[in-house]
């Protein structure tokens, strides 16, 4: 009696196996990417320099936004990737030294230098920027926590003064550069695309839920303080956002 012959096992090939895993470790980041933005994983000390640099320009609580973007700079050689100058940098950087070229033949010297200096401080802030957001989860992080800033402060200030009958001249307002009516109906119409970010994005279900409000709440205010130019933005904004 001859004996059956032997089960050959298929070798699963090299490049299924490859593909299978790469499926794979798609699908975990996916999982891991639905999870709460605050976990902290991928941060570094300029980037959470850089949180606390916004917290200081959206809130006006404490006067420190100068310190928080020294210690952004500073830290940025720390990070794991290499310093990036991409073209927008090197173009704002370029127009400062056009304007410090020009410097020497302005007849008003004081005025160009106060400028110049405060141009340059925007230049190094765009450094940092294009250097700390440097992957989705940072991205993701830093549109939550830009949103949760402006409701705590600017929404909620605006809408507080408005009710209480602190306004200029029955246009809403709050402090800091959110006092004029204007800057406050542009500001507030560029966080509409952070909100809607948000809402787009998040699976969160409080994120959601402050993001609606934020939401609606914008429009509100852009009403209320009767800037013509910003409304027509925001009518516009919206037309092409739910297109």
């Amino acid at each position: 009696m001859t004996a059956p012959p032997p089960i050959r096992r298929r070798v699963m090939p090299a490049a299924v196996a490859r593909a299978g895993g790469a499926v794979r470790a798609r699908l975990d980041a996916m999982s891991e990417y639905e999870k709460s933005p605050f976990t902290f994983k991928d941060t570094s000390p300029a980037f959470l320099a850089f949180l606390g640099y916004l917290f200081v320009i959206i809130t006006f609580r404490i006067a420190v936004g100068t310190q928080m973007m020294v210690v952004a700079l500073f830290t940025l050689p720390m990070q794991r990737t290499k310093i990036q100058l991409p073209s927008v940098v090197l173009w704002t950087f370029s127009m400062v030294g056009w304007a410090f070229f020009g410097y020497g033949k302005t007849v008003y010297p004081d005025v160009v230098l106060l400028v110049m200096t405060e141009f340059a401080k925007i230049c190094l802030v765009v450094l940092v920027t294009v250097n700390v957001i440097t992957s989705r989860s940072r991205l993701r992080m830093l549109l939550a926590i830009m949103m949760i800033f402006f409701f705590l402060y600017p929404i909620r200030g605006t809408l507080q003064n408005y009710i209480f009958g602190e306004t200029n001249h029955g246009r809403a307002i709050w402090n800091g550069t959110f006092s004029n009516p204007n800057d406050l109906a542009g500001f507030c119409v560029l966080q509409m695309g952070v909100a809607l970010a948000v809402l787009e994005v998040e699976k969160s279900r409080w994120l959601r839920r402050l993001a609606i409000a934020c939401s609606l709440l914008l429009p509100l205010i852009v009403i209320l303080t009767a800037s013509r130019g910003a409304f027509i933005a925001l009518v516009v904004f919206l037309v092409v956002s739910t297109k």
